[in-house]
C-alpha cells in the first residue's frame, strides 16, 4: 500500500440499490454511446482473438482484471466529464499492472483447484477412472444413475466458486482507485459483497433479465448490455464504496 492512500471500508446499501445500479449504469452508457458500443465491439474482438489463438485462453484469467481497471478508468474520465476513446481499455496496463495480474493469477489458481477437487469427488463417486471414462452421453443410464450425486457435485462447485467471484467482483477497482495489493483489494472486494447480499441479489435478478434480453435479436442487445454491466459495476463500487474517485 502507499504511504498517502486511505483505504475506504464498504458500507451496506439498501437492497433496492442493487437494481438502480444497472438503471443508472444505462444512463451512463447514454451518455457517450457511441463510444461505448466501439469498446464493447472491441472488447467482443479480443475475446474471439482468445478464443482462437491456441493456448490463449490460460492468459485470460490473467489479464481480464488489468482490463477490467481500464474499464473503470474509462468510466471515471466520463464521470469527471472527460471523452472516453477505444484506447483507454489497455490503459490497466500502465497503471499496477502487477498487482492486476495477480488478482486474475488467484482467479485461476482457485478456479484449478475447484475444478480438480470436483473431478476427485466424481471419481470417488463413479468408483473410479474406468466409471469415468464411462460416462458420456450415449451412456444415459450411467447418467441417470449418478444424475443426483453429480448434481451435488455441480452446486458444491458453485457454491466454492461463489467466494472466489465475491473476492474478484470489485478488486481491479479496488487496486486501481485505492492504490492498495491485490491481497487487500480481494478481502475488501469480499468483505463488500458480504456486506451487500441483498442488493447483488436484486442485482443478479435484473442482470439475468437484461442478459435474455440482450439476446433479441442475434444478440444486438450485447453492444448495449456490455458497457452497461461495465457502469453498473463503476457506479456500484462507488456507492458501496462511498468513494469520491479522483
Amino acid at each position: 500500500m502507499d504511504n498517502n492512500t486511505i483505504v475506504t471500508e464498504p458500507q451496506t446499501v439498501a437492497g433496492g440499490r442493487g437494481a438502480s445500479w444497472l438503471i443508472e449504469g444505462f444512463a451512463f452508457f447514454r451518455q457517450d454511446w457511441l463510444s461505448w458500443i466501439g469498446l464493447a465491439i472491441l472488447l467482443i474482438v479480443l475475446t474471439v482473438l482468445f478464443s482462437v489463438i491456441p493456448l490463449a485462453n490460460i492468459l485470460v484469467p490473467v489479464i481480464s482484471p488489468i482490463i477490467v481497471a481500464g474499464l473503470m478508468l474509462a468510466c471515471r474520465q466520463q464521470d469527471q466529464g472527460g471523452e472516453i476513446g477505444l484506447g483507454i481499455i489497455f490503459s490497466g496496463f500502465s497503471e499496477r499492472p502487477g498487482q492486476l495480474a495477480l488478482i486474475g493469477i488467484a482467479h485461476l489458481v482457485a478456479g484449478i483447484a475447484i475444478i480438480i477437487l470436483m473431478a476427485i469427488l466424481v471419481i470417488i463417486i463413479l468408483g473410479g477412472l474406468d466409471s469415468l471414462s464411462q460416462l458420456r452421453i450415449d451412456n444415459p443410464e450411467l447418467l441417470i444413475k449418478h444424475a443426483v450425486n453429480l448434481l451435488l457435485v455441480t452446486l458444491m462447485g458453485m457454491l466454492l466458486y461463489m467466494p472466489v467471484m465475491m473476492a474478484m467482483w470489485f478488486a481491479p477497482a479496488i487496486v486501481i482507485f485505492q492504490k492498495v495489493t491485490a491481497i487487500e483489494a480481494m478481502l475488501l472486494s469480499f468483505k463488500a459483497c458480504l456486506l451487500n447480499v441483498l442488493p447483488f441479489l436484486a442485482y443478479g435478478i435484473v442482470a439475468l433479465v437484461f442478459i435474455i434480453l440482450g439476446g433479441i435479436p442475434l444478440f444486438l442487445g450485447w453492444l448495449v448490455l456490455i458497457p452497461v454491466l461495465i457502469s453498473s459495476l463503476y457506479l456500484s463500487y462507488k456507492d458501496i464504496f462511498a468513494a469520491r474517485i479522483d
